[in-house]
């Protein structure tokens, strides 16, 4: 397995048990990240889209498909764009923010790997 495809197999694994946890115990994601407890049904949903991502990532990553981990790259790092907007705007907590820091740092390590096994096969490919 590539570098990058370890880095997406990391945040398969990771959105996919984010997704397990909102989706069979929601309350314990809502205080994870510091949201407030409310509807569970809409926490379950997100949590399957979740578990969905994460299938997804977990299946690209084992099949070395290269064009999905650089597409992963973008909806990844939106999401750190929209959550920090939440939470400058005051509309989210800390905890939310982080999650979005958490999708950069991923989006950034892919971004890294895809560059280093393009270096290492002697490419001139960018990510």
């Amino acid at each position: 397995m590539t570098k990058a495809a370890w880095s997406l197999l990391a945040y398969g694994l990771y959105i996919g048990s984010a997704g397990a946890v909102m989706l069979v115990v929601p309350g314990v994601f809502l205080w994870l990240v510091g949201l407030p407890a409310g509807s569970e049904m809409g926490v379950r949903f997100g949590g399957v889209l979740a578990l969905a991502l994460g299938f997804y990532d977990v299946s690209a990553a084992r099949s070395e498909a290269v064009a999905f981990f650089r597409w992963s790259l973008y909806p990844r790092s939106f999401a750190f764009v929209a959550f920090t907007a939440l939470f400058a705007l005051g509309l989210a907590p800390l905890g939310v923010f982080l999650v979005g820091v958490g999708d950069l740092a991923s989006a950034g390590v892919t971004w890294l790997a895809l560059r280093s096994d393009a270096i290492s096969a002697g490419s001139d490919a960018r990510p």
